[in-house]
């Protein structure tokens, strides 16, 4: 299959024409229109850009033509045959200049010159090296210019002294003198805003000066040397209002949640379809547009979330480009608990069995240490005598996770075929020290075919492969193991077929994180997609286009599962129980032995879940559009579509348990009663049918409108809602165009934008589920007369809702782009409120408890949303080599319950149960729990604390090292009343963020700072204490807990106590409440990316034959500031779900980098 793919995309990238810019065909039609209006009209109609000075132009001479299929020389000696211009097309590029004068008659040639010219070459190029064909470069005062080549150079003779002014399309003009020699190179500097000035949107681009919705953009190539696995870890801290969480994962399963401004998950549309883009090649990336507003509304029911547009690179006319981009990392983790070593072990254990036996009543009561926590244990591992070992330490590469990527790419074409191809690899080891290994290989290809003057062809097609080789037990599962790894059992055995004993039960996180022990789970996902654009431009209607484009992906995972049998060891070759090679046997066999293969749609890493990722999807779409210019002021843009989209999810498992021998994992061998299936079988579809348009005007690029206007149908509901409607209109004004403005020079644009959109979010419901159908399921079985037969048998799922649909919103925006100072300072403010309705909720309704079913899911909950996002940058020069920019970005979003069905079950006679429980109009992110103020430190201070306060609501009773409640309201008792808010919500409200950039000659070192606020990180499990469960303490515990001196007990020994005391059967009741104590502020500041690049000399990489040579160093999550403590070094910020001990950590990423082009 993949070899296949080779060979037709490969065969497809390597169409190439040769053409030539003068043979392109031009309609024109204008009458008495100037000569100015004549360029415009060409530039509208064609590729061609035209340069001149505004002072040869006469604005009294008038032009009508009217002409089909014309050369552009017919069109401009026609135009030109009454007048004193003159012009030189070169490609794209067209001169116009003024013919000299001699004697009063018109002359074609320049005025011979009596002072001797000099010849200059050289070449024109942009800051990284890259040569800018086309340029132009004239010698100012003069119309004696000249054009760069495909190369960038240059030929021109002018008089000494000379100045000469070098443009080029998207960068800043410069002058430059000429001292001496013959040779002078120039650089250009990148104009950021016209590089902006087109931006994608929905179904198409934009000029930004004519977009009126919140939309913010970004190219891949300022960020991809960021290193990355997952796409989505690109846009971390790049664009205010995204927030972004880090979910570390296994190799191939790493990922980053994104929400715009809170929404939750976006709709994510890579090049015009709706696909994952997770695991794209960066390099293939050309740039990533967030839609925050109504511009997102042409997206319909799927859009209410916002929507995330990404778009592949293509080819351009002019000479083949070959890159390559190669990188090398190490991965260390940010944050992972110490388990304690041998002699702490012992001793925290009997400062635990002190704690729980003390009784102050009878203070000589003899207490048992039993036999694994023995003084003399505790002396034999304090001397050395016995070993200590340390397992977390062992589940972690010391050396580090390895992680490369290798990417090659070409591109080019003529007028008429242009292309780009690319393969890339990627590979990836876990940072878990045992069997996990990740590898991704891609190719890409986008072709544009300019079939006939009127006719193009675009086509895309890629295909990924992905592919992990893990270990069979589920990471989850060996962090358990490792909750109770014991620091006096050695990880590692002579013989690395055995499994260690790790001291409890049959665990051994080593031996699960093996293949050779525990058996493999190995799962392979292909991606093949393809997509044909076919336009046709109608020649008597300049501006319209009919289009179709089909898009067909499939996508197929493949896993293969072996569980093997093990027995769990200690290796002691002294001992009298030892077999002949010294070992002793610990645990029976681990009861697995089989094998299963799975075939399904789905994700990498989301083995259980085949819902939402289907195996086959196919989109069709026929669409209308047309572009046009009236009387110069008005323009009208117009689109209108029809499109289809079929989805199919299929699922089969065959597995086989107790198989003959683990050796031959097989599903044929062995007892056929052993064997077991699992999914679906059969396929399962789902449809989605849409139309929608949009209306563009302009007048003057001053006043904007846009309307927009989507009816989308899904099979994931009944007939009787299966339709939806969802409008959108904006509104914009370019201020800085009116005359009260015109005298503020410092002022370069300035535009105010207001948006109304309602849109819908259809993921609310799975798009198999059908759950406006009845449906069955099978039950365990009967007995049904035989007492040895078992029967299947079915029942059903329960009530249904016929009229289920997807929730809505409307959102209302209002904001303000502005630029100072030529493009030297822009910014970007943005304020928005969303209500959302139709959330899905059980109803509240009381049902006899005879009724045998429960209510069905109902639309009924609303909730809404208030926030704003500020940009700000400014980009600066000292000096003619050093530059530098900063962009910083703040966004804030709150959301607050509207209709809440649960309220009902609230007492609204009861202020604290309103206080606490009701969730209508109060904020969606709110945190109840008790106030606390330190430690019980001493017996003393636990009778006056008892003899004061009476208490209710907490379980059992204060002993010394509890935690203080602080009785709020003063009425002496502590209860609910007292629990206040003690903080936010998992995922923060605010976000912030500072991009740096300063550059010297070739050496340039980018920044990224970013963080959040407003969310906490709740402390749990294993972090809080001990021994719960047999859990192994934390060297946290060790120096933070509360522990007391049994020669002097009831008093606190510990200075540095900031943890409660634990019991030998772990944490107690009393300091288990929610309280501020383990809830903490998780606001962090994180230099997230850092890049120092150095770039070759021109006069260097020219000599070896090569446009540009880069490396770099670069390194992300390098520093992290932090309000957690004591916890952070074991707890992330970004991690505020999952912080009970062990798990998955984020990485810090070294990476040394290549890029190089021919």
């Amino acid at each position: 299959m993949k070899t296949l793919m080779l060979i037709i995309l490969l065969g497809v990238s390597s169409m190439y024409a040769t053409g030539s810019h003068a043979q392109v065909k031009i309609d024109i039609d204008l009458k008495n229109g100037t000569i100015e209006q004549l360029f415009r009209e060409i530039q509208n109609n064609s590729d061609y850009i035209f340069f001149y000075k505004d002072d040869i132009l006469d604005n009294d001479f008038k032009v009508t033509i009217k002409l089909k299929n014309a050369k552009l020389k017919e069109i401009l000696d026609h135009s030109f045959s009454k007048t004193d211009l003159e012009y030189v097309i070169s490609e794209r590029q067209v001169i116009v200049k003024k013919k000299e004068k001699v004697s009063g008659a018109l002359i074609i040639k320049d005025k011979i010159n009596t002072v001797q010219k000099i010849k200059v070459t050289g070449t024109v190029s942009d800051t990284s090296g890259q040569p800018l064909p086309g340029a132009s470069v004239l010698e100012k005062g003069t119309s004696n210019g000249a054009q760069t080549d495909f190369d960038g150079n240059y030929t021109i003779e002018v008089e000494p002294g000379a100045i000469l002014v070098v443009s080029y399309l998207g960068y800043v003009s410069k002058e430059v003198s000429l001292s001496s020699g013959n040779k002078l190179d120039i650089v250009l500097r990148e104009d950021v805003a016209a590089l902006d000035e087109v931006i994608v949107v929905g179904y198409g681009t934009q000029k930004k000066i004519n977009v009126t919705g919140s939309v913010a953009s970004i190219k891949a190539e300022d960020v991809v040397q960021t290193p990355a696995a997952n796409v989505r870890g690109l846009l971390v801290g790049q664009i205010p209002g995204l927030i972004s969480n880090q979910n570390p994962g296994l190799p191939g399963t790493d990922t980053v949640d994104l929400s715009i401004r809170g929404f939750g998950n976006p709709l994510v549309i890579v090049d015009g379809v709706e696909s994952s883009f997770d695991r794209l090649d960066p390099n293939d990336i050309e740039t990533i547009s967030v839609l925050k507003d109504a511009s997102a509304a042409i997206y319909g029911a799927r859009a209410g979330n916002g929507v995330i547009l990404v778009t592949t690179k293509r080819g351009k006319s002019g000479k083949a480009k070959i890159n390559y981009h190669g990188w090398y990392g190490v991965q260390k983790q940010l944050t992972f608990p110490d388990i304690t070593n041998a002699a702490d072990f012992i001793q925290l254990g009997r400062n635990a069995i002190f704690n729980g036996a003390y009784d102050p009543a009878n203070p000589n009561a003899t207490i048992d240490y039993g036999t694994d926590f023995t003084e003399e244990r505790l002396q034999q591992y304090r001397s050395g005598e016995l070993p200590s070992y340390s397992w977390s330490d062992a589940m972690i590469r010391s050396s580090g996770a390895q992680i490369k990527q290798h990417n090659i790419s070409a591109s080019g074409g003529s007028d008429k075929v242009r292309y780009y191809t690319s393969l890339g690899t990627l590979s990836q080891n876990g940072i878990v020290n045992g069997d996990y290994d990740y590898t991704k290989f891609t190719i890409t290809n986008n072709l544009d075919v300019n079939l006939t003057d009127n006719l193009s062809l675009s086509f895309n097609s890629s295909y990924i492969e992905e592919e992990q080789d893990y270990a069979a037990v589920n990471i989850g599962t060996i962090w358990v193991d490792l909750t109770t790894a014991q620091p006096i059992y050695n990880p590692f055995l002579p013989d690395p077929n055995r499994a260690p004993y790790s001291g409890f039960s049959e665990r051994s996180p080593i031996a699960r994180s093996r293949q050779n022990i525990a058996g493999f789970n190995r799962t392979k996902i292909e991606t093949l997609a393809a997509a044909v654009d076919l336009k046709y431009d109608v020649p008597f209607l300049p501006g319209l286009g009919i289009g179709t484009k089909v898009n067909v992906r499939y996508r197929t995972l493949f896993n293969d599962r072996l569980f093997k049998p093990y027995d769990l060891w200690i290796y002691d070759p002294t001992s009298s129980q030892a077999d002949s090679e010294g070992y002793i046997k610990q645990a029976a066999s681990v009861p697995a032995n089989s094998f299963s293969r799975t075939v399904r749609s789905g994700n990498l890493g989301n083995v259980a879940n085949t819902i939402d990722d289907p195996r086959k999807r196919i989109l069709g779409r026929i669409y209308v559009d047309y572009n046009g210019t009236f009387n110069e002021k008005h323009k009208i843009g117009a689109l209108a579509f029809f499109e289809k989209e079929d989805n199919e999810f299929t699922s089969l498992t065959a597995g086989r348990r107790e198989l003959l021998s683990p050796d031959i994992p097989s599903i044929v061998s062995g007892d056929n009663t052993l064997t077991f299936t699992g999914g679906t079988g059969l396929p399962f579809e789902y449809t989605r049918v849409s139309a929608a348009g949009r209306l563009n005007y302009a007048y003057d690029e001053k006043y904007l409108l846009e309307a927009t206007l989507r009816a989308d149908a899904s099979s994931k509901f009944a007939k009787e809602v299966r339709w939806g409607y969802f409008p959108s209109v904006s509104l914009g004004w370019n201020m800085h165009k009116e005359n009260f403005l015109a005298g503020v020079e410092s002022l370069s644009s300035l535009k105010l934008r207001l948006s109304y959109s309602e849109t819908g979010i259809d993921s609310n419901v799975p798009s198999t589920a059908f759950d406006y159908l009845t449906g069955f399921t099978e039950t365990p079985g009967y007995y049904l007369g035989d007492p040895n037969a078992l029967t299947t048998g079915i029942r059903t799922q329960g009530l249904v809702n016929p009229l289920i649909t997807w929730e809505k919103t409307t959102l209302y925006n209002v904001g303000l782009d502005f630029s100072f100072l030529k493009g030297k300072i822009i910014g970007t403010i943005d304020a928005f409120y969303r209500d959302r309705e139709d959330m899905l909720a059980f109803p509240s309704e009381g049902l006899s408890s005879t009724f045998g079913a429960v209510l069905p899911l109902t639309n009924l909950n609303s909730r809404n949303s208030r926030g704003f996002e500020i940009s700000l940058g400014y980009r600066g020069q000292i000096g003619k080599d050093f530059t530098m920019s900063f962009n910083g970005g703040f966004g804030l979003a709150r959301e607050r319950f509207g209709h809440f069905e649960g309220d009902a079950d609230v007492d609204l006679t009861d202020p604290t149960q309103v206080r606490l429980n009701k969730r209508g109009g109060n904020y969606v992110n709110r945190t109840f729990g008790y106030v606390t103020d330190g430690l019980l430190n001493t017996q003393a201070e636990v009778d006056e604390y008892t003899s004061q306060y009476t208490f209710a609501d907490i379980g059992g009773t204060p002993k010394p090292g509890d935690i203080r409640y602080v009785d709020v309201n003063g009425d002496n008792v502590i209860n609910e009343d007292d629990r206040r808010q003690i903080g936010f919500g998992a995922q923060p409200d605010m976000t912030f963020s500072l991009n740096t950039n300063f550059k010297y000659k070739g050496l340039s070192l980018s920044m990224l700072w970013q963080g959040a606020s407003k969310f906490n990180v709740g402390i749990a499990n294993q972090l809080r204490a001990a021994f719960g469960n047999e859990r192994v303490p934390f060297e946290l515990h060790n120096k933070y807990s509360w522990r007391q001196d049994p020669a002097n007990p009831g008093v606190g020994s510990n200075p540095n106590a900031q943890l409660p005391a634990f019991d030998r059967d772990g944490a107690r009741v009393w300091n288990s409440v929610q309280s501020d104590f383990w809830f903490k502020d998780a606001t962090y500041v994180r230099l997230k990316t850092a890049t120092l690049n150095y770039s070759l000399p021109k006069t260097i990489i020219e000599q070896i034959g090569l446009s540009n040579f880069d490396i770099y160093l670069s390194g992300n999550n390098l520093l992290t500031f932090s309000k957690l403590g004591i916890f952070k070094d074991v707890v992330d910020p970004e991690q505020a779900t999952n912080n009970g001990g062990f798990t998955l950590p984020l990485l810090r990423t070294y990476t040394f980098g290549l890029r190089v082009g021919l």
